[in-house]
């Protein structure tokens, strides 16, 4: 199930299967495990850490896929058309560039976006 998602938003970069919803449902899980982390000194950190980089990958994701978002994420931008339309077996840090860098996963400099590729990311 997960591939056939994974390869269905490779295929259709603009079709995001998280609703409005269910990002509402992680935020509030989100908030929920702050909350209970800050209240019960600390013991639900880890669950909390967890819940909340979910939720930031999801809404990062949504992010990048929106074209506004272009000049406040130029770096994650290119990394995740390239990570799109080239290079699928690279890429993979959605909400922070490093992860790509420490891992040597990024793409090559001198590799250019075309308008047909930025077409394509965009749904045009």
């Amino acid at each position: 199930m997960v591939n056939y998602l994974q390869r269905n938003h490779h295929t259709h970069p603009k079709e995001i299967r998280v609703t409005l919803l269910q990002r509402v449902f992680f935020f509030s899980i989100s908030a929920a495990s702050l909350w209970l982390s800050f209240r019960f000194n600390n013991y639900f950190s880890l669950i909390s850490g967890f819940v909340c980089g979910i939720t930031t990958f999801f809404v990062m994701h949504y992010l990048l896929h929106q074209k506004w978002s272009l000049k406040i994420f130029p770096r994650l931008h290119r990394f995740h058309i390239h990570h799109h339309c080239k290079y699928t077996d690279r890429c993979h840090g959605i909400s922070v560039p490093w992860w790509d860098i420490l891992f040597k996963t990024t793409p090559p400099e001198d590799k250019k976006i075309t308008e047909k590729v930025t077409a394509f990311y965009y749904g045009k």
